[in-house]
């Protein structure tokens, strides 16, 4: 009896332990929309798949709703400008194929230009 009081306890901690972060997946024409949500309800992360790949513009945000990353996806492979909020700094890098090609960081003085990304 004692055992399964152990064992039951060491369930119970760890399915508590376990994050409960939830995800929808919404059909829209061929496309399917993402949005996954931190534990406190904020969105972590919205953007599309296409036949099952990352596919479109996609963003991610941290638990108190602030801008983490954003950039498209195109069949699975990160493409074009990526922007990455860092602090006052903002890292913008261009993919092609998968494959970082440039990178540049911005100051904070240039915030204000680029905060309604």
């Amino acid at each position: 009896m004692r055992i399964l009081i152990i064992i039951a306890l060491m369930v119970s901690i760890s399915l508590s332990a376990q994050k409960k972060n939830s995800s929808e997946f919404i059909k829209e024409g061929k496309f399917t929309k993402v949005i996954t949500y931190h534990e406190n309800g904020q969105i972590a992360q919205t953007g599309f798949l296409k036949k099952n790949r990352l596919h479109g513009r996609w963003i991610s945000f941290d638990k108190n709703g602030k801008k983490l990353a954003m950039g498209s996806y195109n069949s699975g492979k990160k493409n074009g400008q990526w922007f990455f909020w860092r602090g006052d700094n903002l890292i913008e890098l261009v993919y092609k194929n998968n494959t970082i090609i440039d990178k540049v960081e911005w100051g904070n003085k240039n915030k204000v230009v680029l905060n309604n990304l």
